[in-house]
């Protein structure tokens, strides 16, 4: 792992906190996209769901919709539909999470929980994937976009998990943890996690395409490039 600057991890008297972006800043990629058609390849998703998931990705790519309009519309598709079969292709999916972890990021994980950090991990994939993760990696805390689903039906109903609202959880485990922000951590790869970077007293970039890149350099963030 190449790092463009070494960085302490300076102890606080209040509680310290990390927060992890899960999808390509833990895992290798986007957990939900995967699942997404290993479920479409063993015909378990609507073609409604597919055609709306096209067209609202596309969308959200070019920054023409928000995440958590996308993902009413996505699952809006799934009304009424059984959970089950869904559920138990997922765990089938992500039966060896480690396997999907960055080497480098689990080793950077194990560092700040030597150090009696809390790991938070705060992602806007579906809970019932990153509940997965999180366990594997026996995270303190989670906060992930909830699906719900009722007498084993999904409903259509979703509470986002939005880059908005990732910042709204960092205040919330603040709260509950009673941490120092000012001498937390927090590890993403996207520029739309800048509010939940911005948070913490030690941001760190993970595999940064060139606008958070270029962002990194200017505030003399952390930058970790790992494969």
């Amino acid at each position: 792992m190449k790092k463009t600057k070494k960085r302490g991890m300076e102890r606080s008297k209040k509680a310290v906190a990390v927060f992890f972006d899960l999808d390509k800043t833990l895992v290798r990629f986007n957990s939900a996209v995967r699942l997404g058609r290993y479920l479409l390849f063993r015909g378990k998703l609507p073609l409604s769901f597919v055609l709306t998931s096209s067209f609202y990705g596309t969308l959200y790519s070019m920054k023409l919709c928000d995440f958590s309009k996308m993902l009413r519309k996505l699952w809006k598709t799934m009304e009424n539909r059984n959970a089950d079969d869904i559920l138990k292709l997922t765990k089938q999916l992500y039966s060896d999470p480690g396997k999907f972890i960055y080497p480098e990021m689990k080793k950077v994980l194990d560092a700040h929980k030597k150090k009696g950090h809390k790991i938070i991990i705060i992602t806007q994939t579906f809970d019932f994937v990153a509940e997965i993760f999180a366990k594997w990696l026996k995270a303190d805390a989670l906060a992930s976009s909830e699906i719900e689903i009722k007498k084993g039906r999904f409903t259509g109903h979703v509470n986002p998990c939005s880059a908005k609202k990732k910042d709204v959880y960092v205040r919330e485990f603040q709260k509950k943890y009673g941490l120092d922000l000012k001498s937390s951590f927090a590890y993403s790869d996207n520029i739309r996690d800048l509010p939940m970077l911005k948070d913490v007293g030690h941001a760190a970039v993970v595999n940064p395409k060139k606008e958070l890149r270029d962002f990194a350099l200017r505030k003399h963030w952390e930058i970790d490039l790992v494969e």
